[in-house]
């Protein structure tokens, strides 16, 4: 058992076909954690579950769920999607002890369908702790809203547009509908859903924050929102919190970063700006020209605690060239923000190498006065 334990999917498998014993005693063990990435698999699995005389103890001892669903499968092993979904949904109603879900699909039609069931509103995952699933700015999201109200214990969350470079804001009926999410630790996802939870959060300490491929016309609604985070900053009173780390995805063509310096938490220990690189040049923006993208050092006197800090907002046709253009304004970062204790700083040149080793020489020690 021990050895089955440590096994990956396939060498398990391939020990519970050597004797009777083994698969006795290794077949529940084995669908403790499912990955999948074809609708083919979900209608095999779902097949399993109906037809083994222990389908329903091995649908109980699933903990971990994860469906990434491209579907590359070739047209004969294609799958309608309405029986994908049903299947799907079958799954779910038999993975009830599931404490890792994720829901990863491109599908426009199929994005939150599994969880427009009423019985996800009626039976819930009483062991959910993770919970991961991708949204459509197209669709209304008020269903996310309705299972994420009825999973109070979730833990981790992680909400993914696909289409936010092309919409601009997440639809939801009810945008003041708060959600009471208490023990949420970690967050990914759109600022517009994150500001429905922070008001019941109290042990939330690492934020991704999408803000999409905003025009200057919707920043002025990134910044209400982003004024809603207040209440985080009274997790600084809080003994048992004491970091807080937000990352912030922004596009390069806006003033994005510098409105989140402004309203972001003051109480932040760690902060990054990751820009979308292949907007920048899209847009037309020379890569050897490119520093810093809109962003201004001073911002971030507010951050009093604030110990690490990076950005991938470098792009040029030399490392050189790079070094040059960003140092002047780090060194104006350092100026302004004493309590740092680490700079990264990443980015491209123009050929696609990675300039993964640049943040080794911004690793700046206060001075010991």
């Amino acid at each position: 058992m021990e050895v089955m334990k440590l096994s990956a999917a396939p060498q398990h498998a391939l020990l519970l076909r050597t004797s009777k014993l083994f698969y006795q005693l290794g077949r529940t063990a084995l669908y403790r954690s499912i990955w999948i990435t074809s609708s083919s698999s979900i209608i095999k699995l779902h097949q399993t579950f109906l037809a083994t005389i222990g389908g329903g103890s091995l649908a109980a001892a699933v903990r971990r769920f994860e469906l990434i669903h491209i579907d590359r499968d070739s047209p004969s092993l294609s799958v309608p999607l309405s029986i994908f979904l049903d299947s799907l949904f079958q799954i779910l109603v038999c993975i009830r002890n599931v404490d890792h879900l994720q829901l990863y699909l491109e599908e426009e039609n199929a994005i939150g369908a599994p969880l427009h069931r009423p019985l996800f509103l009626t039976a819930p995952f009483r062991k959910l702790s993770s919970f991961s699933t991708t949204l459509c700015s197209k669709h209304d999201h008020q269903c996310i809203l309705h299972f994420l109200g009825n999973h109070p214990w979730i833990q981790h969350l992680s909400l993914t547009v696909l289409d936010r470079k092309f919409h601009r804001s997440v639809h939801l009926t009810d945008p003041t509908q708060n959600i009471e999410l208490p023990e949420l630790q970690s967050y990914s996802g759109p600022i517009e859903i994150l500001k429905l939870i922070v008001p019941s959060t109290k042990n939330l300490s690492s934020i991704v924050i999408h803000s999409g491929e905003r025009n200057e016309a919707d920043i002025a609604n990134f910044e209400r929102d982003l004024k809603a985070l207040e209440p985080l900053e009274k997790l600084e009173t809080n003994s048992i919190h004491k970091a807080l780390a937000i990352e912030v995805v922004v596009s390069p063509d806006n003033t994005a970063a510098n409105v989140a310096l402004k309203w972001l938490p003051k109480n932040l220990t760690s902060l990054s700006f990751q820009y979308n690189m292949s907007t920048a040049m899209s847009l037309g923006l020379q890569p050897s020209l490119v520093a810093l993208y809109p962003f201004d050092p001073q911002q971030m006197k507010r951050f009093q605690r604030l110990t690490s800090f990076s950005m991938n907002c470098v792009a040029s046709r030399k490392i050189d060239q790079a070094f040059g253009a960003v140092f002047p304004e780090i060194a104006k970062v350092v100026e302004v923000c004493p309590s740092l204790e680490s700079i990264q700083i990443r980015g491209k040149v123009c050929n696609g190498h990675d300039l993964e080793k640049m943040h080794s020489k911004y690793v700046h020690t206060p001075a010991v006065s």
